[in-house]
């Protein structure tokens, strides 16, 4: 038979472009999970939540973000801000401090001259509503001492 159906050649043509979708998407895969080798989240131990990240003019990369572990009663339950100048790939470059007790949410800003400013927002002890903090260091930031905390 010289002529074919066209939606028969169609059909076969599509099933043609799948198969090599496939085998290309499923060696791509291959390829990306060969070359992961470092953590995606923040902390392995405990569930982390409201990330934020800037990255500074000079490169230097600043995060911040809270605890979000309901279940373990050991959990952290802090505030916290990461700083890193080069190397972020390695989680050994980054460092930094703890802010607060039942933080709930935490926003990072930098200044133009790459100093950090958190907001955070903390669960009032004893009462059933919400305190905020602002939190402000313009040098040596992995310090906890060169922070200022205001209620």
């Amino acid at each position: 038979m010289l002529f074919r159906h066209p939606l028969r050649s169609l059909r076969h043509l599509a099933m043609l472009a799948f198969s090599i979708w496939m085998l290309t998407l499923t060696a791509a895969l291959q390829q990306a999970t060969a070359q992961v080798t470092t953590a995606f989240f923040v902390d392995m131990q405990y569930k982390t939540s409201n990330a934020n990240i800037q990255v500074d003019a000079a490169g230097g990369m600043h995060l911040a973000y809270d605890y979000y572990e309901s279940v373990d009663a050991n959990a952290p339950t802090s505030g916290v801000y990461l700083y890193c100048a080069t190397a972020c790939e390695d989680g050994a470059n980054w460092s930094g401090v703890m802010f607060g007790e039942q933080v709930n949410e935490v926003q990072l800003k930098l200044t133009p001259a790459a100093q950090p400013r958190v907001l955070f927002r903390s669960r009032a002890i004893d009462e059933d509503r919400n305190d905020f903090y602002y939190a402000a260091c313009d040098q040596t930031c992995t310090d906890p001492a060169q922070w200022t905390v205001t209620h």
